[in-house]
This record gives structure tokens, sequence and C-alpha cells, in this order.
């Protein structure tokens, strides 16, 4: 071997190997002391990405759970309030009773009456409670003033015509009924602020064609000045009268869902500024998905899962204008919007009916709408999965060209699989249906009567019916002029008070505007009827007054008791808030731990293995370093 003295190749390379060993070394002593697997980009990029992403997500879930639990506490409040004040109007009915008995002197009233005066201030003070400074009970959704009448008419002219058939229905079941659908799938209604229009005229017509119903709306700078609502008799004058979801024929179904889908329409129209600047297939495809249509368009939807139609379908989504009345701006729209849930349920774990509410809720509150809020809809419903709605749209395509089908089973599985249509099955396929996690909802079911038919009523002078936010306004010739026979009944007619403003929002969800509104009903003496326009207490002066007394009180209970009711509710659904958020919160948790935390038996071993192997390494680079010295023996 030859010696050498200028370069110590040896220890050169053990040197080099002492400096791996030396970064082992501190790499396992890091994570030794951090117990994390993960303590830079550098160990894992994207494992580090996926666990800070999670970490955020943690502190989001801890920071919802709060909020949750800070609601509560202000239902508490709130509770406590209408509590107290329940039981003020159940000592007021009994003084009422008290004062209409005759064993009274009118001066004997007078006292009864001082009491009456200070428990409703009292009243008044229980309104004014707040929590952290919010009032809660008095400068929220304000309810209607009540005002006691002598009588009312209780019953409808002898009409047995089909169009006074469906006025019935629309007045006592249907128009409710579809709002509160339409209000439980997207989060919208006509009682929001801002609302830019909330009566609807409603029409009948003989006009041909194949179109069952449709709402026209009229508009100025983007924002809706009017609403009509036309049924086609055409295909009405045979409704079954023993139905209660309005079957007329195979091929018209069920008028309920119909009246349902335009609804759709009316509702988006007047709060989505420039609504009519959307694409048709959104338009048209929300109307749909509001009720289902798997199970009467079932040949449309199959057919444009096929591969064979994909330039039809390319087509019609590259036009945001088109439409077709059966095909693309129905099948197409409906099909592209459970595609959007399922896959944007995917990206933001959350469920396909909360992308679908984000989704209407930007729509909603953009403040120009048309195609710029349908991008910024379409982003923020899916957490950024489709950056807008080219994107959601390419997708789409490109998944129905490589995965659709040329046959019907293949184009099933495709729809299953991709956008949560399941087809043949009891679900119509709306938004709170099965198909999207929730219960099976049927082509009788999906908008929820009551009946019997036999209590529904036509609408009383004056003309018009106010309703989940909405005033119909009915034909004349169909009003109940009080010609047939007559039932009196004491009741209270009601009178709008005022806009309401924005209800309460907890913030629930780690995305914007995932969040549980809270609408407190207000309180005060005046909306309890016990105030009138004067502000005159509700008065026990005379037997007579104390009578109807009597009645003003036993109205007043029931409004808050409803609205103890509708509190009781909300704080029912916090508590399944902060235990699916807590829940959430530790499956995240484990998740991540999965990912960055340090198997401790295992780096303990490489720790000791770095640790010897640097030992070894110094003591050869030590040796090596003694190789020169031999040289010197040859010069002596």
């Amino acid at each position: 071997m030859a010696l050498m003295i200028k370069n110590n190749m040896p220890a050169k390379r053990i040197t080099n190997t002492l400096d791996k060993n030396s970064k082992s070394l501190k790499k396992s002593l890091k994570k030794v002391a951090t117990g994390s697997r993960i303590t830079g980009a550098a160990d894992d990029a994207s494992g580090f990405a996926i666990s800070k992403n999670m970490q955020v997500q943690l502190r989001a879930l801890e920071q919802d759970v709060r909020n949750a639990q800070n609601g509560q506490s202000l239902l508490r409040t709130a509770e406590g309030a209408v509590q107290s004040t329940v039981d003020i109007l159940r000592t007021l009915k009994e003084r009422a009773i008290n004062a209409a008995n005759d064993t009274n002197t009118d001066d004997d009233r007078a006292i009864i009456q001082k009491e009456v005066d200070a428990f409703i201030e009292q009243i008044d003070d229980n309104a004014h409670v707040t929590y952290n400074g919010k009032y809660l009970l008095n400068n929220a959704t304000p309810m209607t003033d009540l005002t006691v009448t002598n009588a009312v008419i209780d019953s409808d002219k002898n009409d047995d015509s089909p169009e006074a058939h469906i006025i019935r229905a629309l007045n006592s079941e249907w128009f409710q009924s579809c709002l509160d659908l339409i209000g439980a799938s997207y989060g919208m209604s006509f009682d929001e602020s801002g609302t830019y229009v909330n009566e609807i005229n409603v029409k009948f017509s003989h006009e041909g064609g194949d179109v069952l119903a449709y709402v026209s709306s009229y508009s100025s700078g983007g924002e809706a000045t009017g609403l009509d609502l036309t049924i086609n008799m055409d295909f009405y004058d045979a409704i079954d009268k023993t139905n209660l979801s309005g079957y007329t024929t195979p091929s018209s179904g069920y008028l309920d869902r119909t009246i349902a889908h335009e609804l759709v329409h009316a509702v988006m129209s007047a709060n989505i500024k420039n609504f009519h600047s959307l694409p048709k297939y959104i338009i048209e495809g929300t109307a749909e998905l509001v009720h289902g249509i798997d199970d009467f368009r079932t040949g449309t939807i199959i057919n444009y899962a096929m591969k064979s139609q994909v330039a039809n379908v390319t087509g019609a989504l590259a036009d945001p204008m088109s439409y077709e009345e059966g095909s693309s701006a129905y099948a197409i729209g409906y099909t592209l919007l459970h595609y959007m849930a399922k896959q944007g349920a995917a990206s933001t774990g959350t469920s396909q009916l909360n992308v679908i509410k984000n989704f209407m809720s930007t729509l909603d509150s953009h403040a120009t709408g048309g195609m710029a809020a349908y991008n910024e809809a379409v982003a923020a419903c899916t957490g950024g999965r489709f950056a807008n709605a080219a994107a959601l749209t390419s997708a789409y395509i490109a998944d129905l060209t490589a995965h659709g089908g040329t046959d019907t089973a293949s184009a099933v599985t495709f729809l299953k699989d991709y956008c949560g249509v399941i087809m043949f099955n009891d679900d119509t396929g709306a938004v709170t249906g099965s198909d999207m996690g929730g219960s099976t909802k049927t082509a009788e079911t999906i908008v929820p009567e009551t009946g019997p038919i036999s209590d529904w009523r036509l609408p009383t002078t004056p003309k018009t019916t106010f309703t989940g936010g909405l005033t119909a306004i009915w034909p004349e010739e169909y009003i109940n002029d009080g010609t047939g026979d007559i039932k009196i009944n004491i009741t209270y007619e009601t009178e709008k008070v005022a806009d309401k403003p924005n209800p309460l929002h907890l913030q629930v969800g780690t995305k914007a505007n995932q969040t549980i509104a809270l609408n407190f009903a207000d309180m005060r003496p005046k909306a309890l009827g016990l105030i009138d326009d004067d502000g005159a207490y509700v008065s026990l002066a005379t037997r007579e007054a104390a009578n109807a007394a009597i009645s003003v009180f036993e109205n007043a209970i029931d409004y808050a008791l409803d609205e103890q009711t509708n509190i009781g509710a909300l704080q029912n659904r916090l508590e399944f808030t902060v235990a699916n958020l807590t829940a959430t919160s530790e499956n995240t948790q484990s998740s991540e731990s999965v990912i960055s935390d340090a198997d401790m038996a295992k780096e303990m071993s490489e720790y000791a293995k770095a640790n010897v192997l640097l030992q070894a390494s110094q003591s050869m680079l030590a040796q090596a370093n003694q190789n020169g010295s031999a040289v010197l023996s040859l010069l002596q």
C-alpha cells in the first residue's frame, strides 16, 4: 500500500461518514425530543402539508365547539326570559278570569288592573334581556301585532271548481309546505333581510302547450319587482280532489311538486341579484333538485349519462342560456348539481346537503349575482375543489367521458358513483332525500301535507294570504265573500309591523357561512297584543273587557310557548352540533396523529444506532489521522 501525506483519503472518507452519522443522530434526537415523526417539510413534504392542514382544521373545530357552547348559553338566557313571561301570562289569564266574574265590582277590577299593568311592564323588562350586550327578544325578528275582533267568517262559498280546489290547497297547505321544503333544502326564503319582493299573483290559464305551471319574474336593475304564478288548467281540470298532493295524470304527476319547483324560481328571483343571468341549467336544475326528478325523468337522465351524449352535454353546458324543455336545462342541470354535491362533500368533509346550502348561500349573498356569483359559489361550496363554474363543468365532462356508460347499466353506475344519483329506488333524488343522506322522499311525501282536505279553506276578504313570508294575491272571483254557510268564531286578525333585521348567526363550521341562524320572536308586550297602537294596556275595567282579555292572554300564551318551543328545538340542535363537532375533532386528531406522531420505540432504536455509528466514526477518524505518522519512520 502506498504511503502518502498530502491527501489522507481514509480520513476524508471517514469524515464524510461521520457527517452523515452526525446528521442522522440530530434527526433522531429531534424526533425523540419532540415526539414527532415529521419535524419539518424535508422529513415528508406531502405528510407535512396534510398534517398542517389537519392542525388548522382541529383548531377551527375546537373554536366551533366553543361557539356552539356560547350559543347554548345565549339560548339558556333567552329561554329563562321567555319562561318568566309565560309564567306571568298564566297569572294574567287568572286575573282576567277573576275580573270577568260579577262578584267583583268595578273598583275591584281597578285594583286588579294595577297588578296587570305591573305584570305587563315586567314582560317588557323580560323582553330587554341581553347576552354580551345583544338584545335577544326585542330586536330580533318582529312578529305580528294581534288585534281582537268580534267575529270572522270560517267557511267558503260553494265553489267546487278545480281552480277553487287548488286555491284551497295553496292557501291551507301547499304554499307553506313548499316554502318549508325550500328552506330545508337551500336555507333560502321570503323572510330574509333584503328580499326584493315578497308578493306573488296567483293566476289560472288554459293555454295548451306542455308547461304545467310557470313563474314570471319582473325586475329592474337586476332586482325582482314582481312575481306571477300561472297554473295551466289544461293539465289540472281533472285534478283528483281526494288526493292531498294534487294528483292528475301520470304525465302531469302531483301538482304540489310542480308548485315547489316554481316557488324555487320565485324565491331565488326574490333574493338573488341578476337571477335571470344565471345559466338555464342552474335555474332549472336547482328547481328540479328541491323535489327530485329521477323517478319521472329516468330515461332522460340515463340518456345524458351515456358517452354518446358527451357532445350534447358539452354544448348545453358551454351555452349558459341553453334551454330545452325536459332535457339539457332540466336533466343535465339536475345531474351536474348532484355531481357538485358529491364531489364537494368528499373534498370538504361535510354533507352533500350542506354543499348545496353553501352554494345557494353564496348566490344569495353575492353583491352582483349572475355568473360572478355562480363562479364564487362553486369554489366556496366545494372548498376549492373546483375553482369556478368552468372547472366544475370541465371535470364533469371529463368524468362522463372517461367513466360514462354505453348502456343503461353502466350509465346507472356512473350516476351513482360520480353523481350520487341512485336510479330505480323509491327516493326521488331530492336534495333532502336518502340519495344525499336524508330520509327517503317519495313522489307523494316530498312535499308533506297533513290534511284533511275537508279543512282546506278559500282565502277570505281581503284577497291576500300571508304565509311563510310570502303574500299570495288571489284572483278575486275565488275569494270567500261569505255567501255560503258561515261559522262565527272569536279570533284575531294580524297586521305586519316592521321589516326584520338579520338573525343571529352561530358559526359552527370550518368553512365560511356554515352557520346556525337564531331567529327570536319579538316578546315585547305590543307584539303579544297586550298594548295597542296608542300605548294603552289591555283593560279589565268591565266584565266585557275582561272576557275579551282572556282571549288576548290565551293567544299571548300560545305565542310565547311557540317561541319557547323554538328555543328548545335550537338547544337540542346545538347539543347534537357539539357532539358532532367533538367527534369530528377527535377523529381528525387521530388521523393527524397517524401522520405526524413518532413511533418512539422505533425512533429510540434509530437514535441508539446513530449514536453508536457516530462514536465508531469518531474512533476510526482518529485512527486514520495517525496513518501519516508511519511516514516519519522512513525519514529517520
